[in-house]
């Protein structure tokens, strides 16, 4: 579940989840490169990736269960292994706000 999406100036999206497999994404809109950060800290480059599967993919109730049924189709790469501390609190005091 989405739990915030920010956009910056220069159109690209960060989001937040509530979710036990995926922790954060970032899309560009402008690139279509949407990039998956996982609870193990994996974070995953999807290139090619539509601006509505972007959407259908922020509003699902399960992140986990898209990224089979449509984000897998865009063959991701690991690009690098990030420190989920700081994105892990700002998920814990998000999720006490609602």
């Amino acid at each position: 579940m989405l739990l915030q999406s920010v956009q910056d100036q220069e159109g690209k999206i960060s989001s937040l989840y509530d979710s036990s497999n995926v922790l954060a994404s970032k899309y560009d809109p402008h690139s279509k490169k949407f990039v998956i950060i996982f609870s193990n800290g994996g974070q995953y480059l999807y290139d090619n990736v539509s601006e509505n599967t972007f959407i259908e993919f922020q509003k699902a109730k399960s992140q986990g269960k898209l990224i089979h049924s449509l984000i897998k189709t865009h063959n991701g790469k690991k690009v690098s292994v990030v420190d989920i501390k700081s994105m892990m609190e700002d998920i814990e005091n998000l999720k006490k706000q609602k």
